[in-house]
């Protein structure tokens, strides 16, 4: 069972992940919890080339820099694709739950913001990618996000709230989670687990 958390920064995925992980570990289920984009290649590598310092601007270089850069983190994507493919495949054959804070609805927003990819090439990317059990959409303000996170401009979480708004469109397997209060989003997201888990044998 795969069930993934997708939204902008500061709408709850992490925290849902993690109360999703002690309720089914309370329900003597195997759980694995994976923050994606931190065990992600193509995202360990543009951190410590492209991660400007604190209060700095992303200098002209930089822009440059991650324009050339733009096949190599498409060739990465890909491989870091083939890797999760593997890694999912061994933890349903031993029968875990993995969990996913962000997924690859979030890495294809990520690239399109970025003009790494167009929304085409993204839509092909999903496609390639393991279909989750369950997606959750956590939705948010982005004037909201921007307050609980405070790391980019405003246009930044403007942008990405469009995007993840067409990528909803298109992608019917998202589980919209409207935003709520941090209980009122857990109590939604296990009541569409517990249609999934009831039937499957416990550890």
């Amino acid at each position: 069972m795969l069930i993934t958390f997708s939204g902008l920064d500061g709408s709850g995925k992490s925290t849902q992940a993690e109360r999703l992980k002690f309720y089914l570990q309370h329900q003597n289920y195997k759980v694995k919890l994976l923050h994606l984009t931190r065990w992600t290649w193509v995202n360990r590598i543009g951190e410590r080339l492209f991660r400007p310092k604190p209060d700095q601007p992303v200098s002209m270089a930089v822009k440059k820099a991650q324009s050339k850069w733009r096949w190599p983190r498409l060739a990465i994507m890909a491989v870091d694709l083939v890797r999760f493919w593997l890694l999912w495949l061994y933890l349903k054959f031993r029968g875990q739950i993995l969990i996913c804070d962000r997924y690859f609805y979030d890495l294809g927003v990520q690239a399109i913001y970025a003009q790494v990819m167009p929304f085409p090439l993204a839509a092909i990317y999903w496609r390639l990618m393991p279909r989750p059990t369950l997606a959750f959409w956590l939705e948010v303000q982005p004037d909201i996000a921007r307050q609980r996170e405070g790391e980019h401009g405003e246009n930044y979480y403007r942008i990405k709230n469009s995007l993840y708004r067409q990528v909803a469109t298109r992608q019917s397997e998202l589980y919209a989670i409207p935003a709520a209060s941090v209980v009122e989003a857990e109590a939604r997201i296990i009541t569409h687990v517990q249609q999934y888990i009831t039937p499957m044998s416990k550890s």
